[in-house]
């Protein structure tokens, strides 16, 4: 009954749920008896581009959840939203990493209303887009992110030497950012041990 099943995994929060995420923009719970609840546990579809019908590289497509999420119930999502205003000319969509709280009235349920947008990504394709998320052992947020699209990395809001391995975009990388401890002014905050801080030709 699902459309495009991205992911399927616990919330280590001794409930026995599973969480299986639709690349459509739902979250839904499979309860520990095998059951799914018939309300979806998120649902961002609203928030996200229009999905062409038949095939698609956009959508929902991670899901984290803190992992003190039994205590404070914040979960952490990467999606394809509508390209934000500003991006550059003939660019496709803008990819948002964004925390969310679990309802205090239902734990079966995501506050909608609690949308923190901590990054956002412009993209000149609609291919190539990362985004399964995952908290490491060390406690920070992972966060891969494809190339930007097209395909050998060439094109349109790619660099002449790729996307890849220019340090002046966060397209084609694996970014690592602190959900707990946020830099001043900042969503996030940048680990300490990141090796690229305060180096010339890299983005900040």
């Amino acid at each position: 009954g699902f459309t495009a099943p991205m992911e399927f995994l616990s919330a280590n929060d001794g409930t026995g749920r599973m969480f299986l995420v639709d690349q459509i923009g739902l979250v839904e719970i499979m309860q520990s008896d095998g059951t799914m609840l018939s309300e979806p546990f998120l649902d961002v579809e609203d928030r996200m581009v229009e999905l062409m019908a038949g095939f698609d590289e956009r959508g929902l497509l991670g899901l984290a959840f803190h992992p003190n999420f039994a205590e404070n119930g914040r979960i952490f999502v990467f999606y394809s939203a509508p390209l934000r205003g500003g991006a550059d000319e003939g660019w496709n969509c803008t990819n948002h990493v964004s925390e969310f709280s679990v309802s205090k009235s239902d734990p079966n349920k995501v506050d909608m209303t609690t949308e923190k947008v901590l990054l956002q990504v412009d993209k000149p394709q609609f291919n190539h887009n990362g985004g399964g998320i995952a908290f490491g052992p060390d406690g920070y947020l992972y966060i891969p992110l494809g190339d930007g699209g097209n395909a050998d990395d060439v094109g349109l809001g790619h660099a002449p030497d790729g996307n890849g391995q220019n340090t002046t975009t966060f397209l084609g990388k694996i970014l690592r950012i602190d959900v707990d401890n946020l830099d001043e002014g900042m969503a996030y905050g940048i680990p300490a041990d990141n090796p690229f801080v305060g180096r010339e030709g890299i983005l900040p």
